[in-house]
This record gives structure tokens, sequence and C-alpha cells, in this order.
């Protein structure tokens, strides 16, 4: 049966839907409990590795975004949303959606922290769109600490990103593109 049958033309235009519109929460207000989960989910990375605790120190700014929820078979759809934190005080808001095809079949749930080490880095998010390619080969079953990732953008734009705190059935080896978008909550 080919790929691109009448039948799979509804589901990739979800998928195009899911990856450019915003996740509900983007909608809301400005969100305190989002930013206590945020601290919490940086506390928590911060227990789990000293490399984390080190690179805060050099670090300008922060984003986090708790529960990155990922779901599919073939073609998987991520989203969540999160903060900008600078010296703890919450900046701006993102939204994180990705979608990624290869190898891939599971849901899963985790943590993703971004370090900034200059502000030319910071700049750098503003100004590339907020995109980002993976290549993320990853096997997780239930819980786990890091997984293997290797980041085109992150890695060359003096940003340091942690994923960790695993939950699901998930494995993957495909390629990943991931947006993150600055939105302005209501008032």
């Amino acid at each position: 049966m080919n790929f691109f049958s009448r039948g799979s033309h509804g589901i990739i235009g979800l998928l195009l839907f899911l990856f450019l519109c915003p996740p509900v929460e983007a909608l809301a207000a400005a969100n305190p409990e989002l930013e206590r989960r945020a601290l919490g989910v940086l506390s928590n990375l911060y227990r789990r590795s000293g490399h984390a605790v080190a690179t805060n120190r050099d670090a300008v700014a922060v984003l986090i975004f708790p529960d990155v929820r990922k779901l599919g078979l073939g073609v998987t759809v991520q989203t969540s949303t999160g903060v900008l934190f600078r010296k703890f005080q919450p900046i701006a808001y993102f939204n994180m959606t990705g979608l990624s095809c290869g190898l891939e079949a599971g849901v899963q749930k985790y943590d993703c922290v971004y370090f900034f080490m200059t502000e030319e880095a910071l700049d750098h998010l503003y100004l590339s769109g907020g995109f980002e390619v993976d290549c993320a080969p990853a096997l997780v079953f239930v819980d786990g600490m890091f997984t293997p990732s290797v980041s085109l953008s992150t890695r060359r734009e003096g940003i340091r990103r942690f994923l960790f705190n695993y939950k699901g059935l998930m494995a993957n080896f495909g390629i990943q593109a991931t947006k993150l978008s600055e939105y302005i909550p209501t008032r």
C-alpha cells in the first residue's frame, strides 16, 4: 500500500496541524503553577546531576519544559510548554512542538532543560525562529536518566540540553525537527 494513499492524507494533515499550532496551555494566562513545576524539574535535575549544577553556574538563562509528551508510530509528535528563567525570575514562556520520523513507536513523557551559556546563544533562540534538528536514538522502558541525543544546534550554539526523567515505553531512531516558539500569556 502506498504511504501517501488517500487515507494517509488526513493523518499527515493532523500531524502538520499539531506541529504548527501551539499547545492549549499556551493560550492561558501567566501560569504560576507552570513556573513552580519548572523550578521543581530544575531542582530534580540538580539532585540527579552534578554536571547540571556546574553548567547552571555559568549559564545566563535556563529554559525548562516540564512534562514533554511524545506519541507516535513511525511518525511521532511531541509537545510541551515551558518557562525561560534568568536568575530564577521568569522572563518568557515558550511552546515546544516537534515532529519526527524513522523507526519509532510508543508513548513517552520526559523533562527537558536548556542552559543558555552566552547572551549570543540566547539571542540565537529568537533569531533562528526556535528550530532545532536532532538525531536521537533512544530506548526507554518506564524510567531512565539520560538517553543518547546529539543535537546539531545545541552543541554548536552555546546551549547545553538535558533530557531526563523519562517515563513510558518508547523506541526511536529517527530525525526530529523541534520548534521552540515564544508566546505572550494573556493577562
